[in-house]
C-alpha cells in the first residue's frame, strides 16, 4: 500500500504542469429585469450611456480584457465605442452629471452583433487595468446613425441612480456629454467582465511522508505570486 500511495503521488507530481491559468470572469447583477434604454436605445439613430460599477461590485483589480451584456430579444448590430475609466462618483445626481471621457480611455470602437437571448462578448481592443480601489465608469456611445422600431433589450437590476443616458436622432455627443440633456435612471446592464486570466504556479519541494494505510502527510514549498 505505502508503494502504490507513494507511485501515485508522484505521478501527481509529474504530470502537473508547470503553471496553471485560471479562469476569471466576474459578473455583476442578476435577475430577469430589462430595459430597451441602456447601454444602448436602438429606436434612436445616436445614445449614449454611463453606468458606474462599485468596487465591491467588481470585487478586484486586474486587466479587463473583455465586457459582455446579455440581449433578452431578437440579434442587432451597431457601432458602438465603449470607454472605460476609474470615477469617485457613487451615483448621477442631475440631468448634467457626466464625466468626460478621453481618447485614452477607449477599450473599443467598431460593429457588435448583439446576440439573441444570450451573453454577447466583446473582446476589448485595448485592455483596461482596474485598480480595484476606485468606482468602474462603462461609456457606451452608440454611432450607428440608424434607428429601428424593433427595440432591443438588455437585462439589469435594481440600483440607485447609478446610470445616466440621452438618445436622440440628429447628433451624437462623441466624447463630450457635457452640454447634453442626460437621464438618471434606477437600473443598471447586467454585465460579464472578463480580466485575465490568473496565473497558477507549480509547488516546489514536493514531500510526502507519514504514509500509513489510508492517508498520508503532504508537504511543499509556496512559490512566489502563489
Amino acid at each position: 500500500m505505502k508503494k502504490h500511495l507513494l507511485l501515485l503521488f508522484t505521478a501527481v507530481l509529474f504530470i502537473l504542469p508547470a503553471g496553471l491559468r485560471a479562469q476569471d470572469v466576474v459578473q455583476i447583477g442578476s435577475g430577469t429585469l430589462v430595459s430597451y434604454a441602456y447601454p444602448i436605445h436602438s429606436s434612436s439613430a445616436y445614445s449614449m450611456s454611463q453606468q458606474i460599477y462599485t468596487a465591491t461590485e467588481v470585487g478586484r483589480s486586474g486587466s479587463i480584457y473583455s465586457i459582455a451584456f446579455y440581449n433578452a430579444r431578437h440579434a442587432i448590430t451597431r457601432n458602438i465605442d465603449i470607454y472605460m475609466t476609474h470615477t469617485n462618483l457613487s451615483e448621477f445626481n442631475d440631468h448634467d452629471d457626466w464625466v468626460t471621457v478621453t481618447a485614452t480611455e477607449l477599450v473599443y470602437s467598431g460593429n457588435v452583433e448583439f446576440l439573441s437571448n444570450e451573453w454577447t462578448t466583446i473582446e476589448l481592443s485595448t485592455p483596461f487595468t482596474y485598480n480595484g480601489v476606485d468606482n468602474l465608469l462603462i461609456t457606451v456611445d452608440d454611432n450607428s446613425g440608424w434607428s429601428t422600431s424593433n427595440e432591443v433589450v438588455f437585462l439589469i437590476y435594481p440600483t440607485t441612480n447609478t446610470t445616466t443616458m440621452f438618445r436622440g436622432n440628429t447628433w451624437n455627443s462623441g466624447t463630450n456629454p457635457i452640454n447634453y440633456y442626460g437621464y438618471p435612471v434606477t437600473g443598471k446592464n447586467q454585465i460579464q467582465l472578463s480580466f485575465t486570466p490568473i496565473e497558477c504556479f507549480k509547488p516546489v519541494g514536493f514531500r510526502v511522508s507519514d504514509v500509513g494505510s489510508h492517508s498520508a502527510t503532504l508537504s511543499w514549498i509556496a512559490p512566489d505570486n502563489a
